[in-house]
Parts: structure tokens; C-alpha cells; sequence
């Protein structure tokens, strides 16, 4: 594979806009400064909830510890953070679409899930989200469901996997999907089409639309222009 490893992130960029893919990917195109305030709130936010309780207090950013209090008193902050869990795993899956670790040479996807449970014995997966809350129709589930498919392989003896993306700074807010071992095809698929659609890319056309006057490649797109 030309472009391997692969993150949800860089398939969703070459998805999004596949030019914008190869300066990033490929050209290591110079960045414009962009405001890094939500990925700094976000990233707190994140390891608040990830070291909670042994570490309940964020000491880099105290600003943001605000919004997390309020979460872990919702219902959906005690739902889920009072059940035995693991916080913040990194895997990795290999091009015949086995599990293997986040390091590994091999690995054709690497991601990163915020948070697993068991809940009334189904897995669930879920992704922290800070910022705007998303109409649940307009929900892309892709992410956690390209996760789920190193579950499904892991653990054989799982047959239902829901994937939830929990909107923070809403309260009590989550959109969720449940996944289903006999459509796990299904969900490789999607995954294998992705990759194949940025492996045989050879244009790497701009996609023109209002996210172009944010991009942190914008200077750069219109001198080639």
C-alpha cells in the first residue's frame, strides 16, 4: 500500500478533500496558523476523562476543567463513567484485516478509542466529542465503525457492538449506532472501498466548498490555482 498506515483521519481527509490529502500526506505542504483553542480544549477535556477519578483535575489547562465537571454529573457521565473500563486504547489491524498492535509495521488502520465499556453485555465504544452538537442524521459513524471491526475480530464471542459519539458540552447528547457481527462484511467493506479510493487517486481533485476559506492549506491551494 502506497499510503499505509491509514487513520480514520486521513482516509476522512481524502474523503473530504483529496487535495487537500496530498498536501498534507504526500507533499508536506506548509501549514497556515490556524487557532488551535478547540483542539487544546478538546485534548484537556480528553485527558480529564481519561485519568477520572485517580486524576480529576487537569493542571496544563484548569479553564476547561469546568466542562468536564459538569459532564461527569449528567446521566450519561455516570452511565458510563462509573463502570469498570479502558480509557484512551490504541490497536491496530493489518491489510487481511487481523488485530494487531498500534505499533506494528503491518498495520494497514490505526485508531484510537477514547473509551470501552460493557454495558448489560454488549461492548460499548465511544468517542468524547467537545464543540457543536451533530444533528443525528448528519452523524458520521464511520470512525467507531471501522473500529469495531478489530472487536468483532478480537472477540469472537461478540455479536453486538454500540458505537456512541458523546457530545460533552450537551447535556446528557449522544448519537449511537448498533453494529451486528452477521453485517460485519458490510462494515470491512466500507473500510477496504475507503483505502481503494485514495490507493488508485491519481488526480487528487479540490473539493470546493465553504470549509476552503478555513483550510490551513488555503494560500497554498490558490497559488496553485
Amino acid at each position: 500500500m502506497k499510503y499505509a498506515p491509514y487513520s480514520f483521519s486521513k482516509l476522512n481527509t481524502h474523503k473530504t478533500c483529496a487535495r487537500k490529502f496530498k498536501y498534507n500526506y504526500l507533499d508536506k505542504a506548509p501549514k497556515s496558523k490556524t487557532d488551535m483553542t478547540a483542539l487544546l480544549k478538546g485534548g484537556a477535556v480528553h485527558s480529564i476523562l481519561e485519568h477520572y477519578p485517580i486524576q480529576s483535575t487537569h493542571k496544563l489547562a484548569p479553564k476547561y476543567q469546568r466542562i468536564a465537571d459538569e459532564f461527569i454529573k449528567t446521566k450519561l457521565g455516570e452511565k458510563y463513567l462509573s463502570q469498570d473500563s479502558i480509557r484512551e486504547f490504541n490497536f491496530g489491524i493489518t491489510p487481511d484485516l487481523k488485530p494487531c498492535k498500534y505499533n506494528d509495521k503491518g498495520a494497514m488502520l490505526r485508531g484510537s478509542v477514547d473509551f470501552i465499556c460493557t454495558l448489560k453485555n454488549i461492548l460499548h465504544l465511544i468517542d468524547w466529542k467537545t464543540g457543536k452538537l451533530k444533528d443525528e442524521k448528519w452523524q458520521d459513524y464511520n470512525q467507531l465503525m471501522f473500529y469495531a471491526i478489530y472487536f468483532f475480530q478480537t472477540y469472537p464471542k461478540i455479536d453486538t457492538i454500540q458505537i456512541s459519539y458523546v457530545y460533552i458540552e450537551h447535556k446528557d447528547c449522544e448519537n449511537s449506532l448498533t453494529l451486528e457481527r452477521k453485517y460485519l462484511e458490510n462494515y470491512t467493506n466500507e473500510l477496504l472501498t475507503s483505502i481503494n479510493n485514495t490507493e488508485t487517486d491519481e488526480e487528487f481533485k479540490k473539493n470546493v466548498c465553504g470549509l476552503c476559506n478555513y483550510c490551513e492549506f488555503k494560500l497554498h491551494c490558490d497559488s496553485d490555482e
